[in-house]
């Protein structure tokens, strides 16, 4: 079981809270967890966990698939309507190129990498799925259905 930085509950110091390019660096003061679980030792980044087991074909889950992309899938499959908006990606000459990620209206996940030059740009994503990963550009939602 893994325990994250980004639960700021539990009081860690040094912790770049898994969103960095690096793991965690120092990330001490993690409690155990329950009784007779196992201890709270280790932050995994979603992109770097693969499923293994049994093909799921009804959930688009495969053997071997990263979980990003596995949770991806299931979310595809759970949401019944999907509403895709236009989103605006706009970096300033004083800004460094933005990466987002987020989910299509196919239900794909997407990236999109932004530079001062290339700004701005548009997208068309599943509702509230744009997410930055990086850069220092703005994602504004135009609200049009795309």
């Amino acid at each position: 079981m893994s325990c994250g930085c980004n639960d700021t509950s539990l009081g860690l110091v040094n912790c770049n809270d898994g969103c960095a390019d690096c793991p965690p660096t120092n990330a001490v003061g993690l409690p155990d967890c329950p009784p007779s679980a196992e201890k709270c030792e280790s932050i995994i980044l979603a992109d770097c966990v693969k499923y293994v087991g049994p093909n799921l074909p009804s959930l688009s889950i495969v053997n071997g698939m990263r979980l990003k992309t596995a949770l991806v899938a299931l979310n595809f499959k759970l949401t019944g309507t999907m509403t895709a908006k236009t989103y605006t990606i706009t970096v300033s000459s004083t800004q460094s190129t933005t990466l987002v990620e987020y989910i299509a209206k196919d239900g794909s996940l997407q990236t999109k990498s932004v530079s001062k030059d290339q700004s701005p740009q548009t997208i068309c994503a599943q509702e509230n799925s744009p997410v930055k990963i990086s850069g220092s550009g703005v994602i504004s939602a135009a609200g049009a259905v795309c």
